[in-house]
């Protein structure tokens, strides 16, 4: 009967084993694996930056040529000024 037990307890083991082997166990709650690290990196500010990159260059591409224009008036102006008749 002592056999019959031992080789029951192996046989469990060796199936216990198997299936951890072909079904690992999900991660534990509170522990993130490294797709999810990377979902919410892309979800966060840093993520935003990135995909707004194109955008935000071309926000501060318009604001450059508003100041060159506005520069280019402002020096105009002093010019027509300092060349005008007193």
């Amino acid at each position: 009967m002592a056999q019959w037990e031992s080789a029951r307890l192996e046989a469990e083991a060796r199936l216990s084993r198997e299936s951890l082997l072909s079904n690992p166990p999900p991660p534990p709650l509170g522990r993130n694996n490294d797709s999810d690290y990377f979902l919410r990196l892309w979800n966060s500010e840093v993520g935003e930056s990135f995909r707004n990159k194109d955008r935000n260059l071309h926000v501060k591409a318009q604001f450059l040529r508003h100041l060159h224009q506005q520069n280019v008036a402002q020096f105009q102006a002093l010019l027509q000024w300092r060349h005008a008749p007193r």
